[in-house]
């Protein structure tokens, strides 16, 4: 393989670990991770051969996490689905200045809010992929626990998606 922007051969780098902030989500982490990358222009990028499964995973271990919702969180949700912050606005009655705020952290996500957020993502999946996302999710999402702040992070093992881990961090 020969580097897209000088022509130089490329190389291919394997390392146990990569945050993949790719995503727009700091505590996204796949495992093990190949990287073609130019050493003349510096330039990296990460191999995935299923890129498609590894956001549907992404997705799946955020509607699911037992924590809060984050404003990165919803963002990635939003996106991922394709929708426009206009789009998320006029479903939720809301005026687009506080979707902006909320996935800016401007404002924080009330948990009423972010229930109704996964419930309707969870419903959009489900008719947008003809998949299920998860069984009982009225049990898994009584048991979200919104006092405590999220420090976990998440780990994509890409030879066994769509499984993923969630990890404390320190």
């Amino acid at each position: 393989m020969t580097c897209k922007k000088c022509g130089m051969p490329e190389i291919l780098l394997s390392t146990p670990q990569y945050q993949y902030l790719e995503s727009g989500l700091e505590n996204i982490y796949i495992s093990p991770a190949k990287i073609i990358a130019c050493e003349r222009c510096l330039i990296k990028q990460l191999q995935i051969n299923d890129l498609e499964l590894l956001n549907s995973t992404i997705t799946n271990s955020i509607l699911l996490k037992p924590f809060s919702l984050t404003s990165a969180d919803l963002r990635f949700l939003r996106q991922y689905l394709g929708y426009s912050i206009n789009d998320l606005a006029e479903i939720f009655h809301l005026e687009v200045e506080i979707i902006f705020a909320i996935e800016n952290n401007q404002e924080p996500i009330s948990p009423q809010f972010d229930l109704l957020i996964r419930f309707f993502y969870v419903k959009s999946l489900e008719e947008s992929f003809s998949k299920i996302v998860a069984t009982n999710l009225i049990e898994q999402f009584s048991q979200i626990d919104f006092e405590n702040q999220d420090n976990s992070i998440v780990l994509i093992n890409l030879e066994t998606l769509p499984q993923y881990y969630y990890l404390q961090s320190s």
